[in-house]
């Protein structure tokens, strides 16, 4: 050789001078030898672990350590190092044994003439078998990833014949192996145009990527996110198709939860916006028919006319309180209290509402957490629920309530978006009807939809639910199964104390009549203004008039006034809470009551409402109108 090859070189020789001639002869052979001789098991230990040698040479026999021993030093650590035995004694038997043992070939000492070919090839073959190696332990590591994929992973052939599936495709889908393998992918939901784009793609050699649904054993389906590429030989011909899928059917579910959440918000905004509207015209409606019944008592049929109307609208003002429930602005009222003496009531008119064909259960918790909510509002929630779940069973049927302790953390969250983490009162109301199905489940919350016949019913009851509870910064889910009933959770926030509930018992003003008040009526409305107007005026008091917060200032700086009665609402600028601050500063002896169609959503507009506000909602009676102002 012109040019000397490096070469590293473990001896394994307990005589110098053999292992000197060895590599004398190695160097005239044409390698640069770099070597280290040991002579024993410990030694031989050292050098493996120092570094990796290109050639392991040993003596066969040595007094006290054998080249067997040394072998088997060897080839625990180093599979593929090239291993020669040389021995002065070693017969062909010994030799045919050692070559068995690992050894890649024996020299006899003196006759290794041979030896620099014999290494050139054992150094070529070490190197391919490093090489093999390394793509076999590649294709074990491949093939443990490709078997423990949570993905499923599908290889077909050019032709689109299965012939391998992953065990997370056999988990998931309910077929083995051997129900799939030699058949097309008949499980794929795809319309034709697409599933022969995919194949198209593929055999073209790009990659295809794309979303459909697979069809489990059972019939029901699961959704994949799906990336199918082509595998092609060393000539670029394409041989075999994998397909590696992931199941992103609960990510489905939550994104259709989120986009559900939106969409009941947006509706929620138009419809609280509706009923704002809606209220004033209301409010007109009933103002007006108050003072007919009024003026007109002797005369019968003007009489049943307007009770008639009246009840309509009155019916229009209940229509509109459900929408705002449903758009979480209607004005609540909450308090921390117990939920023991609340539920146990409740449950006490249920069982007279639904009758004895219905048994009703109640489990509360003893160390349930006290919430903080409107009480008249939950218990008006819960026996909506109730009467839904009669509904769903008309036979009779079982009513299951629990009410207990419960932490919303972050998994929960990842599967219900629309919910809060932290600490609440679970309350389930679960039936024995017939349950629903997933597509019901989806909109049974939505205003105006039900399940009912026609004329039985707003679909505005269970929109209410849902508005009180995400007003009352709750969370609302529910469980259904066809033939197996409904179970709706009510989540309401911990309140930080415990309170026992308490119901207002303001006395009743004996008089509700006025005695020539003067009473500025502050609202932006002119019908809803004149028909205020009226009222008071049967009602004994001095209507004065403002339609902007200017003018009401203007009004009190020019006459004594008595009471201010102002929407909370007016127009885009200051509020009738701003106006009352202005009031009580300049003529504090002037009382000032509100009225609003939508407080929640305005409570705290400008710099929020005084303490002692007390607000009349629209639309109210004339009688409604003398107690309000009575109480001031």
């Amino acid at each position: 050789m012109s040019d000397t090859q490096p070469l590293n070189l473990l001896l394994i020789e307990d005589t110098e001078d053999d292992a000197a001639l060895l590599v004398r002869q190695l160097r005239r052979g044409g390698y640069d030898v770099a070597f280290e001789r040991v002579d024993n098991a410990a030694a031989l230990d050292e050098a493996l672990a120092r570094r990796d040698w290109d050639l392991i040479v040993s003596d066969y026999n040595m007094p006290a350590f054998t080249g067997v021993d040394a072998l088997g030093i060897v080839r625990t650590r180093d599979q593929d190092t090239p291993f020669i035995f040389v021995s002065g004694t070693m017969g062909e038997e010994t030799a045919v044994a050692a070559l068995r043992a690992g050894a890649q070939d024996y020299f006899i000492k003196g006759k290794t003439a041979r030896l620099p070919s014999v290494i050139d090839r054992e150094l070529r073959e070490a190197a391919e078998r490093r090489a093999r190696r390394a793509v076999e332990d590649k294709l074990r590591q491949l093939s443990r990833a490709v078997e423990q994929s949570a993905n499923f992973v599908v290889i077909t052939n050019a032709d689109g014949i299965i012939e391998y599936v992953n065990p997370g495709f056999e988990q998931a889908m309910g077929y083995t192996a051997g129900e799939v393998i030699g058949r097309q992918p008949f499980f794929r939901n795809l319309s034709t145009a697409a599933n022969d784009e995919m194949w198209a793609t593929a055999r073209s050699g790009l990659d295809w990527r794309g979303e459909f649904g697979n069809v489990r054993k059972d019939g029901s389906v699961v959704s994949v996110s799906a990336t199918v590429s082509p595998v092609a030989d060393d000539n670029g011909s394409i041989t075999h198709i994998i397909a590696i899928e992931e199941d992103i059917t609960r990510r489905r579910e939550v994104e259709a939860q989120l986009r559900q959440a939106q969409k009941m918000e947006a509706v929620g905004t138009l419809t609280g916006g509706m009923a704002h509207d809606f209220n004033n015209l209301l409010a007109v409606i009933i103002g007006n028919l108050d003072l007919l019944v009024g003026r007109r008592p002797d005369d019968g049929e003007v009489q049943d006319l307007a009770k008639e109307a009246l009840d309509a609208a009155i019916s229009g003002a209940d229509l509109t309180k459900r929408l705002l429930a449903f758009a979480r602005r209607q004005p609540l009222q909450p308090q921390e209290f117990e939920l023991d003496e609340l539920l146990s009531s409740t449950v006490k008119l249920l069982r007279r509402l639904l009758g004895k064909s219905y048994e009703i259960n109640l489990a509360i918790a003893e160390d349930i957490w006290p919430v903080m909510a409107d009480p008249s509002q939950l218990a008006a929630s819960i026996t909506n629920l109730a009467t839904n779940a009669r509904d769903a069973m008309p036979e009779g049927g079982r009513l299951i309530i629990t009410a207990g302790n419960r932490v919303l953390d972050t998994d929960y969250i990842l599967e219900h978006p629309e919910a809060k983490v932290g600490e609440y009162v679970e309350i389930a109301v679960a039936d024995t009807g017939f349950g629903m199905t997933p597509d019901l489940v989806a909109r049974i919350f939505e205003p105006f939809f039900t399940t009912k016949e026609s004329g039985r019913g707003s679909g505005l009851g269970l929109s209410m639910v849902y508005g009180f509870v995400r007003q009352s910064g709750g969370h609302i889910a529910l469980d259904s199964e066809v033939g197996a009933g409904t179970t709706f959770h009510l989540f309401l926030p911990r309140s930080a104390g415990a309170a026992p509930l308490r119901r207002p018992t303001a006395d009743e003003p004996d008089d509700l009549s006025g005695h020539g008040q003067t009473v500025l009526v502050v609202e932006d409305v002119a019908l809803l203004r004149r028909v205020v107007m009226r009222q008071l005026s049967e009602l004994g008091y001095q209507p004065l008039e403002a339609e902007t917060i200017g003018g009401a200032l203007a009004v009190l700086e020019r006459q004594p006034v008595d009471i201010v009665f102002a929407d909370v609402v007016i127009g885009e600028g200051p509020t009738g809470f701003d106006l009352a601050r202005a009031v009580k500063q300049r003529w504090p002896h002037v009382r000032v009551g509100f009225t609003s169609g939508f407080p929640q959503g305005k409570l705290n507009a400008g710099s929020g409402p005084p303490s002692d506000a007390k607000i009349l909602l629209k639309p109210y009676r004339k009688e409604d109108l003398a107690r309000a102002l009575a109480e001031l």
